[in-house]
Formats: C-alpha cells, sequence, structure tokens
C-alpha cells in the first residue's frame, strides 16, 4: 500500500485570456494557495499557484513527469514570464509580494502513458490518480508551510476518496503526497449507505439501467455482511471505483486507504450477468481489507490471510454460499500455506502460498482456539470488532504488535500474540490434518463429512455461520 508519487503539471502561458483563466487563488500570506481547473472534457488540467513574498523558489515535479509539461510561468503585471528549468526545477523569481505561477497538466496524456491507479491511469475512458498528480511542488525550505486546494470539475464529475468542502483541502506542503486519489470525467456516480457510512460508487463505463441496479445490489449486500461481522462498517466512506473489465465476469479488485481515503478498484463487464455478481467473491475480499490498518510489507500475510479467511464466512453468514462449501474450500484450499520444512516463518516467506493461505491458517487457529478458550463466548470475530473500534482500519498504519495486542484485548485472551510468536520466524504448524480431526471435518469421496464427536466439534458447528 503506496502513498501516490507527483506527477508533472504543464503551464498555461498561452491561456491568458479571461475566458478559460483560472481564478487567482487566496490562502493566509504565508501559505501556499494552488486553484486547479479542468478543460477539454478532462484532457487537461490548468492549474494557479500563489506563493508567498520572499526569496526565489524552487518548483518541481517528478521526472517521470517531464513529457507533460508544456511550459511553466510567472504571472506579473499581466504578463507571463516563462521559468527556467535549472537541474529539473523551475524558478519562480524572488519578490516582495505574492507571486502567482500557472501551468497546464496534460491529463489524458498522462493517464495513457503511466496507467498507475495510484498515480495516474485510464480506466473505462476517465481519469483516476492521485490529487498530488496535478501539483507543482516545493523542492526545499517550504515543506512545513500551510496549503489550501480547491478543484473546480465544470460539467464533469470530479470524485475523490476523501470529501472536499467549499474551502477544499488544506494541509502542510510536506503531506502533499498524501492527498487523496480521484477519478473525473463524465462517469455515473451513485450513493449507497452502510449504516452510518457511505460508499461512493463511480462506475466508470456507461452501464445498462438494469446493470446499475444489479451493481448496486451487489455492493449493498456486501457491506451489509460487513455490518453483520464487525457492528459497523469499518470506514466512514469509501470510494468504490468500478472499472470496465475486459472478461466476461468479474476478475480482481484491490484496496488501498494509506495517501488519502479509503478506496477499492474492482473490474466489472459491463454486461455481467446478475447471477456472476451472486456468485463474486471480489469484493467481499476486498471489503475485509478496510477493517484492518495497513501494516509493514512484511506483515502482508496477516492483511491478506484475514482476507481469505473471512470473506467466505461473511457470504455464508449472508446465505450465498454453504457451510460445507466453506470447509471445502478450506480442507483443499490451505494446504497451500504450509511451508517447507526449511523454511521462513510468515515474515520471511513473502511467497504467494504462504502470504494468502498461511495468513489464513493462522486466522483460521486463532478463531478455533480463541472459541476454545472461552467456549464459544469469544471469537475472531470480537477481535476484529476491538481492532476496528480503536480506530484500526485500512486509512492507519499501525505496528502489527498494537494489532495483536488490541485484538486480544477485546477477546481477554492471548491468542493472537501466541499464535505470532510462534509462527513468524518459524515454519508452523507442519501439517494441517490433527486441527482437521479435533474440528470433525474431512473430505470423503468430493465432499465434506463431520464428526459431531470430535473434540472440537462444537467450535466448527459455531466457526462459519457463528450460531
Amino acid at each position: 500500500m503506496r502513498c501516490p508519487t507527483h506527477l508533472r503539471a504543464a503551464a498555461c502561458a498561452l491561456l491568458l485570456g479571461s475566458a478559460c483563466s483560472v481564478p487567482a487563488p487566496s490562502a493566509r500570506d504565508d501559505g501556499w494557495a494552488y486553484r486547479v481547473a479542468l478543460r477539454d472534457d478532462g484532457a487537461a488540467l490548468e492549474g494557479r499557484l500563489t506563493l508567498p513574498a520572499g526569496a526565489q523558489q524552487r518548483v518541481t515535479v517528478a521526472a517521470a513527469a517531464t513529457p507533460f509539461l508544456d511550459d511553466v510561468a510567472a504571472l506579473a503585471n499581466g504578463a507571463a514570464q516563462r521559468l527556467p528549468s535549472v537541474a529539473g526545477a523551475f524558478v519562480v523569481p524572488a519578490a516582495a509580494q505574492r507571486r502567482d505561477v500557472r501551468w497546464r497538466f496534460r491529463a489524458r496524456d498522462a493517464s495513457v502513458a503511466i496507467d498507475d491507479i495510484e498515480v495516474a491511469a485510464r480506466r473505462g475512458g476517465q481519469f483516476v490518480g492521485s490529487l498530488g498528480a496535478f501539483l507543482l511542488q516545493p523542492v526545499d525550505g517550504a515543506e512545513d508551510l500551510p496549503f489550501t486546494l480547491q478543484v473546480d470539475a465544470g460539467p464533469l464529475t470530479f470524485l475523490c476518496a476523501v470529501p472536499t468542502t467549499a474551502a477544499g483541502w488544506t494541509g502542510r506542503l510536506q503531506d502533499l503526497a498524501l492527498l487523496p486519489p480521484c477519478t473525473f470525467g463524465t462517469f455515473a456516480h451513485r450513493t449507497v449507505t452502510a449504516g452510518a457510512a457511505v460508499i461512493e460508487v463511480a462506475d466508470l463505463s456507461p452501464r445498462r439501467a438494469a446493470g446499475a441496479r444489479d451493481l448496486d445490489a451487489w455492493v449493498g449486500e456486501a457491506a451489509a455482511a460487513m455490518r453483520d461481522y464487525w457492528g459497523v462498517f469499518p470506514v466512514p466512506r469509501l470510494l468504490l471505483m468500478v472499472t470496465p473489465g475486459l472478461r466476461p465476469t468479474i476478475t480482481g479488485g484491490s484496496a488501498r486507504g494509506l495517501g488519502g481515503g479509503a478506496r477499492i478498484f474492482v473490474d466489472v463487464p459491463l454486461r455481467v450477468r446478475a447471477d456472476d455478481l451472486r456468485g463474486d467473491w471480489v469484493l467481499f475480499h476486498e471489503m475485509v481489507h478496510l477493517a484492518l490498518p495497513s501494516l509493514a510489507p512484511q506483515h502482508h500475510w496477516l492483511e491478506e490471510g484475514s482476507a481469505v479467511y473471512l470473506e467466505p464466512l461473511l457470504q455464508a453468514r449472508a446465505g450465498r454460499v454453504r457451510e460445507h462449501d466453506v470447509w471445502q474450500s478450506m480442507l483443499e484450499d490451505y494446504p497451500q500455506g504450509l511451508a517447507a520444512a526449511d523454511a521462513g516463518g510468515l515474515d520471511d516467506d513473502a511467497s504467494w502460498g504462504r502470504t494468502y493461505y498461511g495468513g489464513a491458517i493462522f486466522c483460521l487457529r486463532a478463531d478455533v482456539e480463541i472459541r476454545r478458550l472461552t467456549d464459544n463466548r469469544r471469537s475472531l470475530r470480537d477481535a476484529m470488532r476491538g481492532i476496528v473500534a480503536a480506530g484500526g482500519n485500512i486509512s492507519a498504519m499501525w505496528p502489527i504488535e498494537d494489532v495483536l495486542r488490541t485484538g486480544d484485548e477485546a477477546t481477554g485472551t492471548t491468542v493472537l500474540r501466541d499464535l505470532y510468536a510462534a509462527m513468524r520466524a518459524a515454519p508452523e504448524p507442519r501439517e494441517l490434518q490433527s486441527l482437521w480431526r479435533e474440528l470433525g471435518v474431512r473430505l470423503g469421496s468430493g465432499h465434506v463429512v463431520f464428526d459431531d464427536s470430535a473434540p472440537l466439534a462444537a467450535v466448527r458447528r459455531a466457526l462459519v455461520l457463528g450460531r
């Protein structure tokens, strides 16, 4: 989960006429004030930056942005002076009064060439990327100054992971990289509520009315399952960007939270069938990510493992899959998470199997052990609810130790910390058959067989459906 990088902008010295000029922004005397306007159906962005009075100031964009900069110009006495570029930075002259700089950013060209949804990309004919991609940045000496930013979308729809106000965005210049990702264009924007939370659905390609209704119902069903498990939707606001998948079924998605608000991308074909939505697991998986803080890279296994483990439980409790199906997938798939005898622990092994299914084994073992110690009065759900209640969601960065301690406090056990101590650096568990026997579950002739005389049969009966 990386923070967005900055793209380049292009000056608009050729656009000084009143009909297409960007109004001068206003800010406190020591702050930087940005004003951005969408032009040419979103193909370009015109920007105006007002800097404080003082010594010359160097501003720049990422080196990769150079092809999309046409011109950068300072404005004085009604005239535009093209700014010189020295070592990749543009030099704004010293002045005894506040100074204005204008630029033009070729957003459409950048989105096609860069193709990174956290920076700039084209999806469904629309721009998606970071607000920080549009802005000239200070090179040095101004990082702690305040800034304001306002965006004029005109007739286009402009939607960000963090909502704006009439005053736009405010912050410190050093935080420009954390401005929220956004999308703009002519897409459909609909709202789905999840209790007190709001899900902003940006449907990035035209969809038939019936398809839009099916899609929103699918979003609402996944959100309701999240609320049932956690008690609340884990984030107050979600930007869900639905991109038109190229395949006939839903093929993938991604969830992000750092760098300006919770957002999910999911690929959904324009002519997706209602049956495909009812059988989908992708959105449930991505929404589970919302309910855990962002972790360091070596702990990615807990982020993915919790989503692998909890997604089918949420679906079963929503009546979308059968309990037998959940156990069958565990029995068939979880062995992929076992490590080789000479491999390291979860923190040391970034392989696909250990990341996804090794993390899922950790969550399954934790759920079973919490239930065993508390006679089914507590479960992993209590731990996950405690983490969210303490402010732990995808938009926050936590050390894994804080995540596990908070979850343990919610269950009154030390299960999460104990399991982490056992699995972080060692290839544990070595096998799963003993766990399946204790739970009383096995595969027999292609179907699941339950043994209600097993020691942990009561745990097994409560685990999937929560009864």
